[in-house]
């Protein structure tokens, strides 16, 4: 199959320039206009970069960038300096200059730069056509986390500051689930009113309100059988706070003017760049529906733990219900006992080499003569063999050392 450079653009400007530098690029270009005909050409050609025009990435719709995420090629999106700030997930981009006078000859370099297949081991694949590229241990260990956390519909709480990648982990989450067949809807938490978002999150029916002339389905609804990336979830107002866990704890939602609520399947991705320990210390967010939606906790101990670990809970909880606030005080005393039992092994090393450095000093003051060392110290010949043992003091090795150290 031949390998193709596939470019995505409806500027003639852009379209121009890279036709100015088709004779220097590594393979030849197809043009296409929409970035649905993708497909179309990747039958018959392996797509071996995909340049896309800025202009038309931007406006995708969350279901058609979650196919752009998808697509199984490397990435540049070719922006203009007059764009807004590039906010897209995608490995690379290049910042052009002005129309009718695009850096061509950069932009040559880079195609042919990316074109070319990356280094063994700095790419791997998620088990779908979403690919996941880095060099990093620490990125390695994060992939591998969220590979086997997506396999079960428990909730999922990704922290990290803006521009992290939270939004490329939770697609990739959703993309390796049972419920990748579906889209992945989302909505940010920080981008809407409070007084819209309700609306947004949970709907309405016909005649709810003035301007309320049809139904409308909330994203909760939308993503039923799916995955709802909450973003931005530490800017969520209160009241939308409580709604939000009725729905994770009954998996039914309260449409604005309904008179049932409505079943729903979903699985909640939530994302924030806040700490939400301390939102939930000063309380800015509901500390029940903080346990709700970081399922995922921190496992500090060993198998044998988590068993005693579990029968302490059934033995608190009441109802045959656990209150997660339990869960998280158990799991600060185990903490406390491991960093407890960190410190007290170093103070036992510490003591250890006390005792040693003081058996020393007696031994040579008495020219390691065991009887008078210790009857010094006031413990048997037995009791002071067992701890020159111990230390793996050796009278004949330490004589011999002085001796030579004299001369």
């Amino acid at each position: 199959m031949h390998s193709i450079i596939l470019a995505v653009t409806q500027s003639p400007q852009i379209e121009h320039a890279i036709r100015n530098i088709e004779s220097q690029l590594c393979s030849s270009v197809i043009f296409i206009s929409r970035l649905r005909d993708y497909h179309s050409i990747s039958r018959k050609n392996h797509v071996g970069l995909l340049v896309v025009e800025y202009a038309i990435v931007r406006y995708l719709t969350d279901e058609e960038r979650v196919y752009f995420y998808s697509l199984d090629c490397p990435k540049v999106v070719i922006t203009s300096v007059k764009d807004e700030v590039f906010s897209f997930p995608i490995p690379v981009y290049v910042k052009l200059g002005e129309p009718g006078n695009l850096l061509s000859e950069n932009l040559g370099k880079l195609i042919n730069e990316y074109f070319r297949p990356l280094p063994p081991g700095s790419r791997f694949s998620t088990g779908t056509e979403i690919q996941f590229i880095t060099r990093d241990s620490r990125m390695l260990k994060i992939y591998q986390s969220a590979l086997k956390v997506a396999r079960y519909n428990t909730h999922v709480l990704l922290l990290g500051e803006n521009g992290t990648g939270k939004d490329v982990l939770a697609h990739l989450i959703h993309q390796n689930s049972k419920r990748n067949e579906h889209a992945i809807v989302k909505i940010n938490c920080a981008a809407i009113p409070a007084t819209l978002l309700e609306t947004e999150m949970f709907g309405y029916r016909k005649g709810a309100f003035t301007d309320a002339f049809r139904d409308k389905m909330g994203k909760v609804q939308l993503a039923n059988g799916s995955t709802l990336f909450l973003d931005e979830i530490g800017d969520l107002d209160a009241s939308l706070q409580g709604k939000l866990l009725r729905v994770l704890e009954t998996g039914e939602v309260d449409v604005i003017g309904g008179l049932q609520p409505v079943k729903v399947d979903v699985r909640f991705i939530s994302a924030t760049n806040q700490d939400l320990k301390q939102a939930v210390k000063s309380g800015t967010f509901r500390e029940d529906l903080y346990y709700r939606i970081n399922v995922v906790y921190h496992w500090p101990g060993n198998v044998r733990e988590l068993r005693h670990f579990s029968e302490r809970l059934v033995l608190r909880c009441q109802d045959n219900e656990f209150d997660p606030k339990m869960v998280e005080e158990e799991i600060d005393v185990l903490d406390y006992q491991h960093t407890s039992k960190a410190v007290d092994s170093d103070l036992n090393r510490f003591m250890e080499n006390q005792e040693k450095q003081f058996l020393l000093r007696w031994l040579t003051k008495n020219d390691f003569k065991i009887l008078k060392t210790a009857s010094d110290l006031g413990i048997s010949r037995i009791s002071l063999f067992r701890k020159m043992k111990k230390y793996r003091i050796d009278p004949r090795q330490l004589k011999a050392s002085n001796k030579s150290g004299k001369k």
